[in-house]
């Protein structure tokens, strides 16, 4: 079962990078990054990715993703993001001790995706913009 589960998740990310444009032309109504994917497997295998469709390269120092715990309003454990994302590009994040599968694609680790089915996660920029990942 264990091993059914690894291959699903492989599959999951897998196919996400080829279902994404990598293009650099701007994906229609594509203003800012969105939370493309999340895996929430056994675990610690949890995992997100974020897509860029804007058409540009984005600064990501001007992110945060926010876990909010439990149906909590504060969040409870934060992440800000570094580096520059290319357009039509991804960035994954996962924790730390997720399986080797995951860890292949990941760009950061964090104890942001410590989420569960009750659990809000969200990619905030500094201009106030939103987006959701889970919301149960």
């Amino acid at each position: 079962m264990k091993k059914l589960l690894h291959l699903l998740l492989i599959v999951s990310l897998v196919f996400s990078y080829a279902v994404i444009p990598t293009s650099s032309a701007k994906a229609e109504g594509m203003d800012d990054l969105i939370i493309s994917e999340y895996v929430e497997g056994s675990g610690f295998n949890k995992a997100l990715e974020i897509y860029n469709g804007t058409g540009e390269d984005v600064d990501l120092s001007a992110y945060t993703l926010e876990l909010y715990s439990n149906g909590s309003v504060e969040s409870s454990r934060m992440e800000s993001l570094t580096g520059t994302l290319a357009s039509g590009d991804v960035y994954v994040v996962s924790d730390s001790q997720a399986g080797e599968e995951i860890q292949s694609v990941t760009d950061l680790t964090s104890s942001v995706t410590s989420f569960n089915g009750d659990d809000v996660l969200v990619l905030k920029n500094e201009n106030g913009v939103t987006r959701t990942a889970l919301d149960r």
